[in-house]
């Protein structure tokens, strides 16, 4: 078995792990661009879409490893050169991991801490002031508009 093959396949397995966050960004800046410039009349399947990115990210991948494998294939340390380099993307990814859910573990805002504070009671509407705000009470209303209940922030979080 030739050693391009054995880069192609160290490289798919962090390379499955990077598309994954990789395909959710791009899909992302794919859905703003769509709602933006083109009809929002035509549908698509948004998995179809994300699934068809995730797939292209990670063969994108998998065919730098095969093209570094053949350049580096007759050098003599080219079986830890791919191991390093399978190594440090593997890394590469756990630190970006852990940086981005860093990032979505960050404190919720307001509004979104009243909004599922009242879904969850079965309030039909929420009012959250901004951050910096004097007042910082949540309030809930019924399905009649009428404000049900009034609860501070700082209870909620």
């Amino acid at each position: 078995m030739k050693k391009r093959y054995l880069y192609a396949l160290l490289f798919a397995i962090p390379g499955f792990f990077i598309s994954l966050p990789v395909a959710r960004e791009i899909f992302v800046v794919f859905l703003d661009v769509y709602e933006t410039y083109i009809s929002p009349q035509v549908q698509f399947r948004e998995t179809a879409v994300l699934i068809l990115i995730f797939l292209t990210a990670w063969a994108a991948l998998i065919a730098i490893g095969y093209l570094v494998g053949m350049k580096i294939e007759n050098g003599p340390a080219s079986n830890w050169i791919a191991i390093l380099i399978s190594g440090g993307l593997t890394l590469l990814f756990l630190v970006f991991l852990l940086r981005w859910s860093v990032d979505y573990a960050a404190e919720r805002s307001n509004l979104t801490l009243c909004s599922e504070y009242c879904q969850r009671n079965g309030f039909s509407g929420s009012v959250a002031p901004p951050s910096d705000a004097s007042e910082q009470t949540c309030r809930c209303f019924n399905f009649s508009n009428d404000e049900s209940l009034s609860v501070p922030l700082e209870d909620l979080k």
